[in-house]
């Protein structure tokens, strides 16, 4: 296989956005438990930042979740 070909670059995009989806993920997890342990009572926010995590974790899964190393 020819150092650069398509394959090679598929493969490096595909594992580019599975990192940049990790690291959402994590980010996303931190942000909803800062978010819990910080709620005044009526507050709802972090409703929005759970849906997201859960599409995230969705997504991630659809993707086999890699594992790279």
């Amino acid at each position: 296989m020819e150092h650069g070909s398509f394959t090679d670059q598929t493969t490096w995009l595909k594992i580019s956005r599975v990192e940049a989806l990790r690291s959402r993920l994590q980010h996303l997890r931190e942000r909803l438990q800062n978010q819990i342990q910080s709620l005044p009572l009526g507050n709802e926010g972090w409703l929005n930042t759970e849906r997201e995590l859960n599409a995230a974790e969705a997504a991630m899964s659809e993707l086999g979740d890699w594992r790279l190393g």
